[in-house]
This record gives structure tokens, sequence and C-alpha cells, in this order.
């Protein structure tokens, strides 16, 4: 959910930190991020504040995000660790799928159909000497959990497939 009083179309760190909660720990270190493009500014300047007391630095603050190629040393944009795919099937910026945390393990796949199907024509392009192939290949999907599970102490609930609420 969204923080209190927080802006539209806004992503903060404590949103990614919820979001990063919300995956059983088990599944973290398989997770992939998938992103809106409108989400790069927000999470390009984004970091968790350090803890001042008077004048004394208690903490200091860190990364979320790193570049490709950065200290992450990743060739991709990395997110609490985990690389970032932008896609333009998200959600624009402050709507539900605009930001994704998921385990792809956790999304069971089975063919439809058995094998590949193929066809041609000669008739589609005769007056080019072309022949025309079609290739269909079916498939279903659904995510391996039906739902979200409870934590066995504790309030939490843990997903594979984590978004972040509407801010608006």
């Amino acid at each position: 959910s969204k923080e209190t009083n927080q802006t539209a179309a806004t992503i903060k760190a404590t949103n990614i930190i919820k979001m990063w909660t919300a995956m059983p720990a088990s599944l973290r270190r398989e997770a992939v991020w998938i992103c809106n493009d409108d989400t790069f500014p927000s999470l390009a300047r984004m970091f968790i504040q350090g803890t001042k007391d008077s004048n004394t630095l208690i903490a200091a603050g860190s990364v979320v995000w790193l570049p490709a190629n950065g200290l992450a040393g990743q060739p991709f944009e990395t997110l609490m660790g985990r690389p970032i795919l932008y896609h333009q099937a998200c959600q624009t910026l402050g709507t539900v799928g605009d930001i994704i945390l998921f385990h792809p393990k956790s999304y069971l796949i089975c063919n439809k159909a058995s094998g590949i199907e193929t066809a041609s024509s000669i008739h589609l392009w005769f007056d080019q000497a072309t022949e025309a192939l079609r290739f269909l290949y079916r498939v279903e999907g659904q995510p391996w959990w039906p739902t979200t599970i409870a934590a066995l102490n504790g309030s939490q609930t843990f997903g594979a497939f984590v978004t972040l609420a509407t801010r608006s």
C-alpha cells in the first residue's frame, strides 16, 4: 500500500522496502523487477536517508537503485540488488502494475496443444513467387501460488508476485 500522505505518481524507498519484504526471503535471490519506463526518474533518485542525532551521524544512508555497470557490477540496473527490466506493458507511474517484483520460477507454463503446428501456403503471394509460413505454439500460464500466504509468526503476508498500490 502507499505511504500516508504520499504524493500522487511517486515511488518512495519505503514502498520498495515493503514490496521486498512481501516476497519470501527464499525467493528474493532470483526475483526480478519489471517497471514502466516512467518509473526511471523516481528510481534513479531513490536512497534511504541516514539518521543524525544533533550533529553526530548515527547511520549513513544507502542507495536502493544502482545504475548499470556501476557499483553493482551488473550489465543492468538493480533495485535492492536485483535486476530491473523496463517494459511498455507495465502500467504508467502511479497505478498498480507500474512496478512489479516477481519470482519467474513461480509462474507455471504448460503446453495447450502437442507441439508446434505448422502450415504453409503458396497462394498468398503467388504473384511474387513467395511461400507463406505459419507457426502456432499454444501455451497456458498462471502463478504457481493461487493466493498470498500468511507468515507462520507475525502478520506479514507473502507472495511471489508483488505490486505497488495506486498512488493518486
